[in-house]
């Protein structure tokens, strides 16, 4: 072999490929503004390093992981409206790139085609090593490792667009100059319409009727690009190295099988495919790694790749058919819990779930309740601040009708009473005593934190206490501003004058375990007597078949899909386990990472975006069909 090989460039292509990035982030830096960030441009270079020298090396986890997620449902971790509008940026980012630079990505795959053997082996997403995807992960990746405010990290996302794009040009044209320089000349093969700047799988989200028809085409491919295939099923997919060893060991029996029956490449709905498809999607799932009692997807895999490799003769398709049987049952054994292992577990996030709708509602109904009411602001602002909460956690889980629910019902009226700015005599220190130890135990049982008890208690305690009241005025006057709590959610004085008054919306379906949640027939009497505002999502949508295809879709999950989802510029694939009874939240378990819930609404967002679609069967195949060079 001649030492002027293409092939022997490859090591030359990476560290290349490596010094370039390097300067490519001082200058995308230094033309945004943004080289004093503390700590950006060392995390993104190390960031850019590790994809570069090795592909394989563990993600570590941000640092500030804890941060990135709010409120949960039973320990789930909850995606916040920061964490997907940097999802639906950095998606975008990459798509600019992409578009700005087609063309000269389009030249580099062509030249960079001939290192392609080398890069699968290495386990690189392609050979063109700095693809925009990579860019933009690692420059995510390094965001979340020193940058801890949700909001800031949003507005550097955006900040870097336009200095990424503008550099990320000269950077593809000078890689390749270097490729023309040292005679990497473009290959000439005809490359199928599809994933040709290898986007990931699911971008954007295609509508579900149009996926359910990968299974029923044709896998076009010849048996001698079977092992290809199966490499680069094994890449798309991102499988780890045990289960890419074992899609490779299957290279020879598929061959023999479709050799022997030409049937096989007819249609992706058979069991061969079939088989091949359902061992990537799990092993999307499969953590890779040996633990206590739950060993890797691979190691549970081998015996029966052993044994269809073992068999001389050409396989057939009801081999396959028992094959992939087979393959399900050892599968459960190394894939993470469900969310809702348990009965318990089912009944925490029915609860939850509950709790999410009810506290919206009851929270304009306390600000129906209270609006014509001269109170004290610190009364006012805990009926509407932890008093919503704990009536919607005790209506959530006891149910509206339930003792306890009626208890701290109770306590509105009286704090309404106690609290009125235009009381005759003050309240005799037993009375103040007797309040504030009610709203002391309410906040107990709601699992409040006793540091936040003991400071509303204080407060209450102060507030009630204070005489005379018309010259007491409170941290703000009550006739100018909102409380705090109505300014969290939108609802000052102006917002309330502007309510609808004769909505006539239906009042939520009664939920049927212990105690009723239908708030028509409960005894609280400021519950079932106010109308409700309807949200609209979506306002700027004017295209009802998007809108709808989005509903529908959303309709049609259901327990033990698996997803992919794009997170912190990632696709990472998931499983759902739980879906609420009213479809509003969803649960879903990873394979490495905390589970995982999310609500209707940013589902729908995320869909809108092409940041979420479901792995049907037989798209891996045909996704890695579609990119392989066509048959002669």
């Amino acid at each position: 072999m001649s030492p002027l090989d293409p092939e022997l460039l490859f090591p030359a292509w990476r560290q290349h490929c490596l010094e370039v990035a390097v300067d490519l982030v001082d200058r995308v830096l230094f033309a945004s503004g943004q080289a004093t960030q503390p700590g950006l441009r060392l995390a993104w270079q190390d960031r850019l390093g590790g994809a570069i020298e090795n592909p394989q090396r563990p993600k570590p986890p941000p640092s500030n992981f804890a941060q990135l997620d709010i409120s949960t449902l039973s320990g789930l971790t909850l995606m916040s409206d920061d964490e997907v509008s940097e999802n639906i940026v950095a998606n975008r980012m990459v798509l600019t790139l992409e578009g700005t630079c087609e063309w000269l990505l389009r030249e580099m795959k062509a030249r960079t085609f001939v290192w392609r053997m080398q890069a699968e082996q290495a386990y690189f997403e392609s050979p063109q090593l700095l693809s925009p995807n990579t860019l933009v992960q690692c420059l995510s990746e390094a965001l979340h490792d020193c940058v801890p405010v949700g909001h800031r990290r949003l507005e550097l996302l955006r900040e870097l667009n336009r200095p990424l794009s503008d550099e990320a040009r000269r950077l593809y044209e000078g890689l390749v100059d270097w490729l023309d320089r040292h005679g990497i000349d473009p290959q000439h093969v005809t490359v199928r319409t599809g994933p040709v700047l290898g986007l990931p799988v699911g971008d954007p989200a295609r509508p579900m009727q149009t996926s359910l028809r990968e299974a029923g085409r044709p896998v076009n491919v010849t048996p001698d690009q079977i092992p290809a295939l199966l490499a680069q099923i094994s890449s798309e997919a991102g499988l780890s190295l045990g289960m890419a060893t074992l899609m490779q060991r299957l290279a020879a029996p598929v061959q023999r099988s479709v050799r022997a029956d030409g049937r096989l490449l007819a249609s992706g709905d058979n069991p061969l495919w079939k088989l091949i498809d359902r061992m990537a999607s799990l092993a999307q799932l499969d953590p890779g790694r040996n633990e206590p009692g739950r060993p890797s997807l691979d190691q549970r895999l081998k015996p029966l790749v052993d044994a269809l490799v073992n068999v001389n003769v050409p396989l057939t398709a009801d081999n396959y058919e028992k094959a992939l049987a087979h393959a399900e049952r050892l599968a459960m054994a190394s894939l993470p819990e469900s969310v809702v292992s348990s009965v318990r577990d089912q009944e925490m996030l029915d609860a939850a779930a509950r709790r999410s709708e009810l506290e919206p509602l009851i929270h304009s109904q306390m600000i129906e309740r209270l609006r014509k009411q001269e109170l004290l602001p610190g009364i006012r602002q805990f009926l509407l601040g932890p008093w919503v909460q704990v009536l919607a956690l005790f209506s959530a889980t006891d149910g509206v009708d339930a003792e306890s629910t009626r208890r701290w019902s109770l306590l509105i009226d009286q704090m309404i009473d106690a609290g009125d700015r235009l009381r005759e005599k003050p309240l005799t220190p037993a009375e103040v005593d007797c309040l504030v130890l009610e709203a002391r135990d309410g906040l107990v049982e709601a699992g409040q934190l006793p540091d936040r008890v003991r400071q509303h208690e204080e407060d209450l305690q102060l507030e009630l206490s204070h005489w005379p009241r018309l010259a007491y005025t409170g941290a703000m006057p009550l006739d100018e501003a909102p409380t705090d709590a109505e300014a969290r959610s939108g609802t000052g004085r102006e917002a309330m004058e502007t309510l609808p008054q004769a909505l006539d919306l239906p009042a939520l379906p009664p939920v049927h375990r212990e105690g009723s949640l239908d708030a028509d027939d409960s005894d609280w009497a400021h519950h079932g007597e106010l109308n409700t505002v309807p949200i609209s999502l979506h306002d700027d949508d004017h295209d009802g078949v998007a809108r709808k295809a989005r509903e529908d879709w959303l309709n049609q999950l259901k327990p033990g899909d698996i997803c992919r989802i794009f997170l912190q510029s990632r696709w990472t694939s998931v499983r759902l386990d739980w879906v609420s009874d009213r479809n509003q939240f969803f649960a879903f378990s990873r394979n490495r990472d905390a589970p995982l819930s999310t609500t209707r609404r940013v589902l729908e967002r995320m869909r809108a975006e092409g940041l979420v679609t479901t792995i049907t069967p037989g798209q891996w195949v045909q996704r890695a069909a579609d990119s392989l060079p066509m048959p002669l």
